[in-house]
């Protein structure tokens, strides 16, 4: 039954990402000849032609939104089922969390550019002990929890922290938290938070996602040894951890 899921979401995702390449290549194809051969031409004292061209504009940006979102969820469903069948192959290799934050950091400090009411800080600890993990998958970690802040935080701040933390049997590692001042989780949602396909409180005021991105961070810091958690209170704002150990635990002790 598990062969035969693999290669059901191996086909289908084959046949879905071959015709969302097209539609995404044509559509940055139009408004590229969109903006060099019409919209210069476009009268401007015409408002109608204007109008038209605001509106074809947003219709193209939506397209390549939409088309963008869609391959996520592709990959994002992609991701779990081979997380969750062992299928994943992950790398060991002594990692540098400083480049791993500071990479994530500037991948995401774009998402702030367009809310002007949201202060995006960083404090990271100069003294982070390295990890032994995946770059990538940690680095994807980190980025999936600040851009859930950034899309549900309208006003406050949005705060990246790192520490060195030890634990009281003596083993050390890395603490990451990600804080917003969004509007917060009521406690009888906490739990539901990683599960998959979940989004909490209100969807209908938020920009709707795949419901993936946690449940699939929470796959990447388990595998690493580590854990993953969230402490919230509604109307106030959340705050995301995650820790990652020094030396990661044998995989048979896992959670």
């Amino acid at each position: 039954m598990d062969d035969l899921k693999s290669s059901f979401l191996s086909t289908v995702s084959h046949e879905l990402r071959t015709p969302l390449t097209s539609i995404l290549g044509f559509t940055h194809m139009i408004q590229k000849k969109l903006e060099q051969r019409v919209a210069p031409v476009v009268p401007t004292d015409d408002s109608k032609a204007m109008k038209a061209l605001a509106q074809i504009r947003g219709n193209l940006k939506i397209m390549n939104s939409e088309g963008r979102r869609l391959t996520d969820l592709i990959n994002n469903v992609l991701d779990l089922h081979r997380m969750e069948s062992d299928l994943i192959v992950w790398s060991e290799e002594e990692i540098d969390m400083q480049t791993v934050l500071g990479h994530a950091g500037a991948a995401c400090s774009i998402l702030f550019m367009d809310k002007p009411g949201v202060a995006f800080s960083q404090d990271i600890s100069p003294d982070l002990p390295p990890v032994i993990g995946d770059t990538q998958r940690l680095i994807q970690v980190v980025i999936n929890l600040l851009s859930n802040a950034a899309k549900f935080t309208e006003n406050g701040a949005v705060a990246l922290e790192a520490a060195r933390y030890v634990e009281p049997d003596g083993i050390a590692g890395v603490q990451i938290c990600v804080s917003d001042t969004g509007p917060g989780i009521a406690e009888t949602d906490i739990d539901a938070v990683f599960d998959h396909f979940r989004q909490v409180g209100d969807v209908h005021q938020k920009t709707v996602g795949s419901g993936l991105g946690l449940s699939i961070s929470r796959k990447i810091v388990q595998s690493h040894g580590g854990r993953i958690w969230v402490e919230s209170e509604l109307g106030v704002g959340s705050r995301f951890y995650f820790r990652i150990p020094a030396q990661p635990l044998p995989a048979s002790a896992r959670a």
